[in-house]
């Protein structure tokens, strides 16, 4: 064995026997402090050897404290008449205006929001394809962006790692890569 396995067996050994040690001790300590048998003229207290056995005698000998009365029942309120109560909601009724028609707000939300979707839409291939099959390590001129699956990153030309990248897809604009969930290389 090596001297790590050694230290690491005997650290988990003593964790626990540490750990039984401190059990026996908490539960001699409880036994040792379980409420003793009520003091009567039939059963008289035992001579104590110690001031602190006799306090400790005396506070168990004492009478308990009354324990204090329940709580009140909470009391039932009055409904409120029907003039001052608040008619249940009900949810909004949906539109019935047609999807294509959107409010001015929502157009802008969605152009701060993503500036990269409002470039031209990328040419659909047969087939409802944004991308084509690379020829061997390059892409076609047509579409020369490079995109492994692998790391779901996407190459420009020009970019660092453009010329080494063995792409798996080729695809015509950044918008069709990020719209396949393809993330933009940093260098």
């Amino acid at each position: 064995m090596t001297r790590r396995t050694t230290f690491r067996i005997g650290l988990r050994l003593g964790l626990l026997s540490g750990a039984a040690l401190a059990i026996a001790r908490l539960l001699r300590l409880r036994k040792e402090h379980a409420d003793p048998a009520p003091v009567s003229a039939s059963n008289p207290a035992p001579a104590s050897t110690s001031p602190a056995m006799e306090a400790a005698a005396r506070i168990h000998a004492a009478p308990t404290a009354p324990t204090p009365p329940p709580p009140p029942a909470p009391v039932a309120q009055a409904p409120a008449p029907a003039a001052i109560q608040k008619p249940p909601s009900t949810p909004a009724p949906r539109s019935t205006a047609p999807a294509s028609k959107k409010a001015p707000a929502t157009k802008k939300a969605a152009a701060t929001r993503a500036p990269a979707t409002r470039k031209a839409a990328a040419p659909k291939l047969p087939g409802g394809r944004t991308w084509v099959e690379p020829t061997g390590t390059t892409c076609p001129t047509t579409h020369p962006i490079k995109a492994r699956l692998a790391s779901r990153l996407f190459h420009l030309p020009g970019m660092v790692a453009y010329e080494r990248t063995r792409p798996d897809r080729c695809y015509s604009t950044e918008a069709a890569a990020t719209a396949d969930g393809l993330t933009r290389a940093k260098r």
